[in-house]
């Protein structure tokens, strides 16, 4: 519950004549998963790896205020995030023998589904502004271990 002293500063009272506001930027809901597969040695100690992660979360609520986001469509569209997953992957050849030394070379890739809900979105007297999740992303590692 906000105070009358809170509102009145931001004139909530006259514009917003609620006082319930609601939690914002917390899902209820949230959970990751993850599987790993390894192989048998493919030649020396040297074998693949494959690892897969899934984060889901359920929907995030923006704007505190649900009379704003009722009767302003321009709020009803950045009201929530709508739930969603995000999906990781990596698969690497590992114990590579190099000597004393073992590598690895790895092929990474994150936000496969290709996500683009908003993760944050703020109202500033009528200005929205909203952050999302990076475009997916791939990657090449190489590693040594000595």
């Amino acid at each position: 519950r906000v105070t009358d002293i809170l509102l009145s500063s931001v004139q909530g009272l006259v514009l917003y004549p609620t006082k319930d506001f609601k939690q914002t930027l917390n899902p209820e809901w949230g959970g990751n998963i993850n599987a790993r597969y390894e192989t048998l040695p493919l030649f020396d100690q040297a074998y693949l790896a494959f690892d897969v992660t899934g984060i889901w979360r359920d929907d995030v609520r923006f704007d505190p205020n649900e009379t704003r986001a009722a009767a302003t469509p321009a709020f009803r569209a950045m009201e929530y995030s709508p739930s969603t997953w995000t999906l990781n992957a990596r698969l690497a050849l590992q114990d590579i023998k190099m000597g004393n030394w073992k590598a690895q070379v790895a092929l990474w890739g994150r936000n496969l589904l290709d996500d683009d809900e908003p993760t944050f979105a703020l109202n500033v007297n009528g200005v929205i502004a909203a952050a999302y999740n990076e475009e997916p992303t791939y990657g090449i590692e190489f590693t040594v271990q000595y």
